[in-house]
């Protein structure tokens, strides 16, 4: 999970650079600070939670597939008695809310980010 601190916190502040002059123009336009953080809040939500999704759901796919091979005998009967796969429920509910605090502090990462840029200097470069 501390890898997915740094992936998460690392794309919010690339994301803010890389839409700095937008973050400017719609901050320019009227946007309140309030509502441009929801907006940086959304994208960083919507792409947590795709990759939270579907890494879970592609991960557990392939462990019940793999597990599946591990209840044969090396002659390929089934083993007695059967295997039965069980799940830790309180470690699933510690990755993931740690998962969500990662992202919670990518949004904040993100956020700093922004308030970080200068409309005037920005408007006046155009990079």
């Amino acid at each position: 999970t501390l890898a997915s601190l740094v992936a998460l916190s690392t794309f919010a502040v690339v994301s803010v650079n890389t839409n700095k002059i937008d973050l400017t123009i719609i901050k320019t336009l009227g946007l309140s600070r309030l509502q441009t953080m929801f907006s940086l809040a959304v994208e960083n939500v919507v792409i947590a939670v795709l990759g939270i999704g579907l890494g879970s759901g592609i991960g557990i796919w392939i462990a019940l597939w793999v597990l599946g091979f591990l209840d044969l005998t090396p002659s390929g009967q089934p083993i007695v008695p059967p295997m039965v796969i069980t799940y830790h429920v309180g470690l699933i509910t510690t990755v993931l809310g740690s998962l969500v605090t990662a992202v919670v502090i990518g949004i904040g990462v993100a956020v700093l980010a922004e308030r970080r840029l200068k409309a005037v200097d920005l408007l006046r470069i155009g990079q």
